[in-house]
């Protein structure tokens, strides 16, 4: 393969969603609500929560385990866990509680 050849030459990037097991979600949940949270990158932190609402919007997440997860956000120092999901909020809440009306 010459030095010139790229696999990926338009650096091109793929947004995906992970699913977490209710097991490794627990998990996950337990540690934020540790003293230690901040060892998962504040961009995770964000992702970890706009996932879980994309996934109880389909029905894949029960809603009790979301609650419990972002209640962690009470002891959140940094700002991007917030920006990135309370715009969302409102609005996902909106589109679940009138889809199951």
């Amino acid at each position: 393969m010459s030095s010139n050849n790229k696999f990926n030459s338009d650096n091109s990037t793929a947004y995906c969603r992970v699913y977490y097991d209710t097991t490794n979600l627990q998990r996950i949940i337990s540690y934020l609500k540790s003293e230690e949270y901040r060892n998962i990158h504040v961009l995770n932190r964000a992702q970890i929560i706009d996932d879980a609402f994309a996934f109880l919007l389909e029905d894949q997440l029960d809603s009790s385990v979301l609650k419990n997860l972002i209640s962690y956000l009470g002891r959140e120092t940094d700002y991007v866990p917030w920006r990135y999901n309370v715009p969302n909020i409102r609005t996902k809440c909106e589109v679940l509680f009138t889809a199951r009306k």
